[in-house]
Order: C-alpha cells, then structure tokens, then sequence
C-alpha cells in the first residue's frame, strides 16, 4: 500500500487491537509508523462477529482483509490521504472536483468515484468535444480518437473495464451516481482523473510558457518568432 502521508509505497501489516464489539461487528484498531516518513498510520476495521472465530488478539491487518472486512474499512489518522493539490494550471471547476473526490476517498469510495467520474465526463465532453448518451460511450469515442498518450489511453481503457463501470452505464443527467465500485476502483479513478488534468492543462501551459521564453529571445535578437504551431 501507499503512505497515506507521504505516498511512498509501504509494507503495511502490523497487528490489530480490539477496542470495542457489538452484536454485529468487532472493532479492531491497526496502528503503525510509516518507516520512510515516520507518520502513524491508523486504520479501523470491523469484522463482522458472526463470521469471525479466530483469536482476535493476533489478527494482522492483512489478516483481517481476508476476512471481507474491507467494507467497514476507515482510515482513523490521517484523516485524508495526501493527495497533491492540482497545480495552478487546472481550472478551479476540475481543480473542486478532483480535491473534494481525494478527500472522500477513505471515507466513501463510493462517493470518490462518482465525483471522479463526473470530472472525467466533464474532462471528455469540454476539452475533447465528445458528448454521448453514456461515460463508458464518451470514453470509448475518447480512446477510438488516439488523442491520447498511449500509456494514458492504456490507463483509461482500464478503468472502462471495470465491472461496475461496464455493467452500469452511467446516464449523462446521473453520472453523479452512487454506484457500487470494485477494490481499488476508486483510487485508480483518481489517480487517472489527476494525470487527464495533467495532460490537458498542465503540460500545454508548460509547453507555452517555454515557446514564450525562446520567442522573448529570438525577439531582442532581432529574429523572426516562433508562430503558434511551429
């Protein structure tokens, strides 16, 4: 897994603590030091008491995912993975979207993913120009375009693939949807939604920004300028 502090991937097993049970759920708590950054990271979990016989007192983190306990999973501190914040290129409207889906992600991967997929819907119809009935019709257009990066198109073509993606068409009027999401789902959305908004809006700002220094330049040396698409 990664350091939801610092990002780096981990090794992230420690043992669980009970601290508390009701008649449907055991609550263990899993705490452990991310050994790159040095931050606490504190996971509960509760397993479902009807299911689970084991010696709660040496269940590991892995251990209790086993378990299907992935559900009641919550991410106690930090309160939110650290996500980077996108760069001043991406526009607030995406910049609001992509920040609030990374702030529920530990809380409601559900909820993650619907605001992740309403952004790339927003993403394919605003900067590509592809509107369709359905997400899974816009992505299909996008990817057919080869106006992508083919590691990016790989990446998006992924998450068209997943189960609950395919099976559920997402509606232009609903793509805000609370629809079930597979392990992982979420996260990969997320990650793809931020390296979209990259490709979009920080790369060209970037690419411009370097034409303008050479064409600054060639201009006090008296030469001919770089003209918009050379």
């Amino acid at each position: 897994m990664k350091c939801p502090h610092c990002e780096v991937e981990i090794h992230y097993n420690p043992d669980g603590k009970l601290i508390g049970e009701d008649p449907q759920k055991k609550w263990i708590v899993f705490s452990s030091n991310c050994p790159s950054c040095k931050n606490v990271i504190i996971y509960l979990i509760g397993l479902d008491g009807r299911k689970f016989f084991g010696d709660i007192r040496s269940i590991s983190y892995n251990s209790a995912l086993a378990q299907k306990a992935d559900q009641e999973l919550v991410l106690a501190y930090p309160k939110y993975r650290n996500h980077p914040i996108p760069p001043n290129e991406v526009p607030k409207d995406y910049a609001d979207d992509y920040i609030e889906a990374s702030k529920v992600l530990a809380i409601s991967p559900k909820s993650s993913a619907a605001l992740s997929r309403r952004c790339l819907q927003k993403l394919i119809r605003n900067q590509f120009g592809f509107v369709k009935r359905t997400l899974a019709d816009e992505v299909e257009e996008l990817l057919a375009s080869q106006k992508l990066p083919v590691y990016l198109s790989k990446a998006v073509d992924a998450i068209r693939n997943f189960g609950n993606f395919a099976a559920h068409p997402i509606p232009d009027q609903s793509t805000g949807e609370i629809l079930d999401v597979e392990s992982g789902e979420a996260e990969w959305c997320l990650e793809i939604l931020g390296d979209l908004l990259n490709e979009c809006f920080v790369k060209p700002a970037k690419i411009q920004n370097k034409i303008d220094a050479a064409n600054f330049k060639l201009k006090n040396a008296g030469k001919p300028i770089m003209k918009k698409g050379d």
